[in-house]
């Protein structure tokens, strides 16, 4: 696979240089330019992690709430459970034996 913007770079840097574009531009608009546009780049990576880490709270506020309702489910068919055993003592009379 290429390397993006192989034909800009200068065969004599090395991989390991940090910005080969900063050594070979001097003029300075060119710099503003290439600052600029990684300071946006910044900013909208900055906002995408703001994204995913809000979806992430709505996702887990979410699950919290479905365990809830499945919480409460349980707790009234518990209830009703009670409820219908209790019924069918009382039918048979032994509540108070």
């Amino acid at each position: 696979m290429a390397k993006p913007f192989a034909e800009f770079e200068d065969p004599t840097i090395c991989d390991g240089c940090i910005d080969p574009f900063r050594e070979r531009t001097k003029e300075p608009a060119v710099s503003v330019l290439f600052d600029t546009f990684a300071e946006t780049l910044n900013h909208y990576a900055s906002l995408a992690q703001l994204h995913i880490n809000k979806s992430e709270a709505k996702h887990a506020s979410d699950i919290a709430d479905i365990q809830d309702i499945i919480d409460e489910a349980r707790a009234k068919r518990a209830i009703d459970k009670a409820k219908a055993q209790y019924r069918a003592a009382v039918d048979r009379d032994d509540v108070f034996s």
